[in-house]
């Protein structure tokens, strides 16, 4: 039979098999046949060059009309005829519209939904270290900078306008206030976009951030590099006697080269002074290193001077501190930047980091003949502590006889720089430390935001 209207209402009429078919006369493989919801208008068609014979539905009566449905099945019989099957190349078609459709809605977002999703992903880092008893230092540092620094810039924009460019701004600019914080930035960016586009890809999107983005720190003003002179080394200690328990606590970094947070983490329970058999040493527990195993640090005889002169804090609220370098309401140490400005500005030294330190102490160390393996296990670095191939297997030395000279070579050095800066000759016994302790307020330099805050009234901050 001829399929058109008359046919199909009749066909539909008719009783019979639920699927049973009829075939057009005039189109070989055309066809009606009945279904649960009506009529759907099916055709049989084979490739060219191909011996299967393929069966498709190309639409339902009466919402595709019968001529609708006879010109759908010449197009697609003269396709195959060519060897191409219409069908699959519309469904593929239809597939990338939808993609394309679903990545339009998603590079319309604003970034500020990543940074959302990326945000959560963090703080849950941070909330399973600190149940391991682990400091998500690295970890809140990214997170201030995405709060402070990427979510006021690139928050509202869409998520498909994040450019190359723009970025490079901005870690420029922030390198060239801080360097540190310049190379954080960029590591954030490139953990971003990689968070970013695995979950392009499991949405299956084709969109992706570079996850290099060619940024480099233009305008760093020092690179890892720099290093104190032994005569900056020593300016730096006669500055930090005028810094109070801030002060001591940079002193205590330059006899030890320690990290600044394992120094406003010592506590006097980690302190051994007095050990007959290797000597005064500080017992860092391993949730407080970066290698997160328990690390043994030499104490030289100027550093226990140092320890035995500075009293513990004590406040009313607080009680008694464990913290040896305790600040304000005996909570750790802050306000790390306004004592590294403090102690340059007092030392008369251009520029430096605290951090600097480590690499004075252990260049100065290779420069009288230590080995670097020696002087490296005193900085506590990984590489330290995971030595690779054979050494790694039968090196089971802590080098702690030979760490102890060291330390104690660097700090002969040091006070003897700083005997000659001060024009006087210093107690081996005291070490200078024969002046009772004051606590000192540090003062933050007052800003022009400050100023205007303050309705022309002088406004500083301070740090206990």
């Amino acid at each position: 039979m001829r399929i058109n209207h008359v046919s199909c209402r009749a066909f539909q009429k008719t009783g019979g098999d639920a699927r049973a078919v009829a075939w057009d006369d005039e189109i070989t493989g055309f066809g009606i046949r009945r279904t649960s919801g009506g009529l759907a208008f099916i055709l049989k068609y084979r490739l060219k060059g191909s011996p299967t014979q393929r069966l498709a539905t190309i639409g339902s009566y009466p919402t595709m009309l019968p001529d609708a449905a006879r010109e759908r099945a010449r197009a697609i019989k003269g396709a195959a005829q060519a060897g191409q099957d219409l069908l699959a190349i519309e469904a593929a078609q239809r597939t990338e519209d939808e993609a394309k459709r679903r990545q339009e809605a998603v590079l319309a977002q604003p970034v500020a939904a990543i940074l959302d999703a990326w945000r959560s992903q963090m703080e849950s880092e941070v909330r399973r270290k600190l149940a391991a008893r682990r400091r998500p230092v690295y970890e809140r540092e990214l997170l201030r900078i995405e709060s402070a620094i990427l979510r006021p810039a690139i928050g509202k924009a869409p998520t498909g306008a994040v450019l190359p460019d723009r970025l490079q701004a901005l870690v420029s600019v922030e390198a060239r206030r801080s360097p540190s914080t310049g190379r954080t930035f960029r590591s954030m960016l490139v953990r971003l976009a990689t968070f970013a586009n695995e979950r392009f890809a499991l949405a299956g999107l084709a969109f992706r951030w570079p996850v290099t983005y060619q940024i480099d720190l233009r305008g760093k003003i020092r690179s890892r590099d720099h290093r104190y002179s032994l005569d900056e080394a020593a300016a730096l200690w006669i500055a930090a006697g005028q810094m109070g328990r801030r002060g001591a606590l940079v002193r205590f970094m330059l006899l030890t080269a320690c990290r600044r947070v394992e120094a406003q983490n010592v506590e006097w329970n980690h302190l051994v002074l007095d050990d007959p058999v290797i000597g005064p040493h500080w017992q860092q527990p391993a949730h407080l290193t970066k290698t997160y195993q328990p690390h043994r640090v030499p104490l030289s005889p100027a550093a226990v001077a140092l320890l035995r002169w500075l009293p513990a804090r004590c406040s009313r609220k607080a009680g008694l501190a464990s913290l040896v370098f305790a600040g304000d309401g005996n909570r750790p140490v802050g306000g790390w930047t306004d004592i590294r400005r403090k102690l340059l500005e007092l030392a008369r030294v251009e520029d430096g980091t605290l951090h600097d330190i480590r690499r004075t102490v252990v260049s100065t160390l290779g420069d009288h003949g230590f080995d670097p393996q020696v002087v490296d296990t005193l900085l506590n670095h990984v590489a330290a502590t995971t030595m690779g191939g054979v050494m790694g297997v039968y090196q089971r030395s802590d080098f702690w006889a030979q760490r102890r000279r060291a330390i104690e070579l660097w700090a002969e050095l040091l006070m003897e720089k700083v005997a000659a800066k001060l024009r006087a000759p210093l107690c081996r016994d005291t070490w200078g430390f024969t002046t009772p302790f004051e606590e000192v307020r540090i003062r933050r330099p007052i800003s022009r935001v400050d100023l205007a805050g303050s309705s022309g009234r002088t406004r500083a901050s301070h740090r206990n």
